[in-house]
């Protein structure tokens, strides 16, 4: 199994995952011509593309799939409160373009396994995805205000993590953002900070962990450095300096890293 995450951030959002026969994405928040090109660097046809999986219905999660369905028909994989979420944005979209799944419920795609997991965030129905292809498994979980027990349990076990790192804390209280932003980033249905997200993946290094990719970057309220060294320290703390750990960044693809047992 493969993993690439093609943009991550506040501008658009959207990973790859590849098995032996089924690609899908998550989320495609970036530009449908972005999108399609960082598919042709790893040889893959928009044709190929199984599904694309909605983790919420924001704009920089879903602003190319009205463009991916219309010229290409790719399915959209989401709950229902996403595609009513997704509707409002994209009333030209039809039912026909949905594929409906229940929260918290495992679907089958093809070899994948998917759960896609509620996670807090202040839209109508967020999720993560865990997935798994044989004994591989893999975890995307951004946008997630806290962590809860639940997005806990789908990190577990993952040989692979894509976890949000959003906003390093001081940075994001004497930022120029005004209160109300910086509330609703802190807050419970926000965005996880580079503690946050440190903590869980040093708790995740002491269970078999192999690789942690930092998402969803704040440009104004973080650094990759500043993420990065977060969570050096706190896998030091726990004697799993030797982690690796890798950003994905906005403005460019990310490596391609394949999951093994």
């Amino acid at each position: 199994m493969l993993y690439c995450p093609i943009a991550s951030g506040s501008k658009g959002n959207c990973h790859l995952i590849k098995g032996e026969d089924t690609i899908i994405l998550i989320d495609a928040g970036t530009t449908a011509k972005n999108i399609i090109a960082q598919l042709d660097t790893l040889g893959v046809e928009p044709a190929d593309v199984s599904g694309i999986f909605v983790t919420h219905e924001h704009i920089d999660h879903i602003s190319a799939l009205d463009v991916l369905w219309r010229r290409h028909g790719i399915p959209v994989y989401c709950n229902l409160g996403t595609m009513e979420g997704i509707k409002k944005r994209f009333p030209a979209l039809g039912s026909e373009a949905f594929r409906l799944f229940v929260s918290d419920e495992e679907l089958i795609i093809n070899e994948f396994s998917l759960m896609p997991f509620r996670t807090p965030h202040d839209a109508a129905e967020s999720v993560g995805y865990a997935v798994r292809c044989a004994d591989k498994k893999l975890t995307v979980a951004t946008d997630i205000g806290y962590m809860t027990p639940n997005v806990y349990k789908n990190l577990q076990g993952a040989q692979l993590v894509a976890l949000e790192s959003n906003h390093d804390r001081d940075m994001l209280i004497n930022g120029p953002y005004p209160f109300s932003l910086k509330r609703r980033i802190m807050g419970h249905s926000g965005h996880l900070s580079n503690e946050e997200c440190a903590c869980t993946l040093a708790r995740l290094a002491e269970n078999g962990l192999r690789q942690a990719v930092l998402c969803h970057l704040s440009q104004e309220n973080n650094t990759p450095t500043l993420a990065s060294r977060t969570a050096e320290r706190h896998l030091a703390d726990v004697g799993c300096e030797g982690l690796p750990i890798d950003i994905a960044y906005q403005e460019k693809r990310g490596a391609v890293y394949v999951i093994s047992p």
